[in-house]
């Protein structure tokens, strides 16, 4: 237009206050009215989706930008500062393709979902300068928000933790609008989908906008699991104790078996399953954990010290003679240093000593300068073997085996 004959732009007075300022005044809580906040939303989408169907992209929706007015019960929305708005459809004329007037809506479909995400939740609605929730703003024309971990776990149709506060079908009509990342049947792809959505929870609140009250019936209903309970590898479990039991039949015949498996997928808590079985039997259980930078023999000394270790400090170890007397006969009672000095545990225990020794990386050191590997292979097979028998079944556990080394294989 012209002002005294001069080129002049007309800006329309719209009444009305900012959607910042009616957030604090609102002062939102847990116990103001949906309905207010809902129709505060509505306004809002409509105003949105006359924008879309007018043939423009607004580019930088936040609370800043909106204006509203209350009229005749309901609430009226206008949209201010247009200079990040974008014509994409001129009259009849198309300017740009299906796929970018999509992507060109989606910026502000995910502008009014960080809206509503504030009008429901309150967040960002005080203090801050952006305005458009946390980590939110407006750069060249364009939303930017930060990634919010929360966002990527919310999915249409399911619902919200319950501190959030909202109603199953609000928080997914939100997260739908959020999730950028979700495939394109649960996202919204107009506002006037949004605007209807939010039309139908207004005429229908009592079902809609119901909040799930967690009650004792309630909360005493949910499953709850038994802490060392074993679920799942029923199978894997029935072929180890096949396994163990035919080793126990047999007697003299040792049996192996492998579990493999990615990391934290519970190898060695099915492992853990046979200790039961295994102490009804008066069992043994020696396990030891492989690493890359331990010794060649120290895994098996450490997990013989272990083990040893743990005779000494139930019982003495005299409910283990017959053992005791084995292992005697195997190795001798004074005149084999080498598995002494590095299972100092086994000549405790041989002496009849009270207390065990801790285990430590060094302590074979010493021992690989006087005797050949093959001398010191030998000892522990004349020691393991001697510790199984049909009295006393041996469960030999060697975890992380992808680190062994070929001593102890």
């Amino acid at each position: 237009t012209s002002f005294d004959r001069r080129p002049a732009l007309s800006f329309k007075w719209v009444n009305g206050i900012t959607l910042k300022e009616w957030l604090q005044k609102v002062q939102l809580s847990v116990q103001v009215d949906w309905d207010v906040r809902l129709r505060a939303a509505m306004a809002v989408a409509k105003t949105l989706s006359s924008f879309h169907e007018g043939g423009a992209v607004y580019n930088c929706l936040t609370p800043e930008n909106i204006i509203l007015a209350p009229f005749e019960g309901e609430y009226v929305a206008t949209l201010i500062d247009l200079s990040s708005a974008l014509v994409f459809r001129d009259g009849r004329k198309i300017d740009v393709d299906a796929d970018f007037e999509k992507q060109l809506k989606g910026v502000d479909l995910r502008g009014l979902g960080l809206v509503l995400n504030q009008i429901f939740r309150g967040e960002g609605s005080t203090g801050s300068e952006e305005g458009a929730g946390p980590g939110s703003g407006c750069k060249d024309g364009h939303v930017e928000t930060k990634e919010d971990p929360d966002l990527n776990r919310r999915k249409r149709g399911k619902q919200q933790a319950v501190t959030d506060g909202l109603p199953l079908y609000l928080g997914s009509l939100i997260s739908a609008l959020l999730d950028t990342s979700a495939s394109p049947e649960v996202c919204y792809e107009s506002a006037k989908d949004v605007f209807l959505d939010l039309k139908i929870m207004a005429e229908n609140a009592n079902g809609c906008l119901r909040k799930c009250e967690l009650d004792d019936s309630t909360i005493k209903s949910r499953l709850r699991l038994q802490g060392g309970m074993f679920y799942g590898r029923q199978v894997q479990m029935s072929m180890l104790l096949h396994l163990f039991r035919s080793s126990v039949v047999l007697g003299d015949q040792p049996m192996m078996a492998t579990i493999s498996g990615y990391p934290g997928t519970g190898k060695s808590t099915l492992v853990n399953q046979i200790k039961k079985p295994l102490t009804d039997l008066n069992g043994c259980f020696v396990e030891g954990k492989f690493d890359k930078d331990a010794r060649p023999d120290s895994v098996l000394a450490s997990a013989l010290n272990t083990f040893f270790g743990n005779i000494l400090e139930t019982n003495g170890g005299n409910s283990l003679m017959p053992m005791k007397w084995r292992i005697n006969d195997a190795i001798g009672s004074g005149g084999n240093s080498v598995l002494f000095e590095i299972v100092p545990n086994l000549q405790k225990w041989m002496a009849d000593g009270n207390s065990a020794t801790e285990n430590h990386a060094h302590s074979s050191s010493g021992v690989k300068r006087i005797v050949s590997d093959h001398r010191l292979k030998f000892m522990f097979c004349k020691l393991i073997g001697a510790i199984a028998s049909r009295a006393h079944p041996l469960v030999l556990f060697l975890d992380d085996l992808q680190w062994a080394d070929e001593m102890t294989l």
